[in-house]
């Protein structure tokens, strides 16, 4: 979904294809909400939480993302779609380290391993927290 607001961000607003990732953002915010794990956060087997139990830190960073910048744009309900971001942002904030300020991910591999300190961790949290300084930082009462 992270990757589907970095197409909205560059696609020009008269796009004639805008309105296709638009409601491919509705579709999948509206899926997301209904499997996001009871922590705030989603499962590397989105559809299958019994097939690896442990949450999935970068990936939820990436869909909180999608949905924050939907609620921004208006894309998304706000009263909808908010709780599940600052959900999914409290669930993210309990696995930081606080020896260094990292979050536990997931390797990359067929079969997710934690691995603490990995770059797709980093650009997860970039994406949330930089823009999201506007959209999270400011909103959100576990940054306050």
């Amino acid at each position: 979904m992270g990757g589907l607001v970095r197409v909205l961000q560059q696609l020009p607003k008269d796009a004639p294809s805008r309105p296709k990732y638009i409601a491919l953002l509705k579709e999948m915010a509206a899926e997301s909400l209904a499997i996001q794990g009871k922590d705030g956060l989603w499962r590397p087997g989105m559809l299958d939480e019994a097939s690896y139990p442990l949450p999935e830190v970068s990936g939820s960073a990436f869909v909180a993302y999608a949905l924050a910048y939907g609620v921004n744009q208006g894309i998304l309900d706000r009263k909808s779609y908010w709780p599940a971001v600052e959900k999914a942002w409290a669930g993210m904030l309990m696995h930081v380290y606080a020896t260094d300020g990292w979050a536990q991910s997931s390797r990359w591999a067929r079969l997710p391993v934690p691995s603490p300190k990995a770059p797709a961790t980093f650009t997860a949290w970039v994406l949330i927290c930089w823009p999201g300084r506007r959209s999270i930082a400011r909103q959100s009462k576990f940054l306050r």
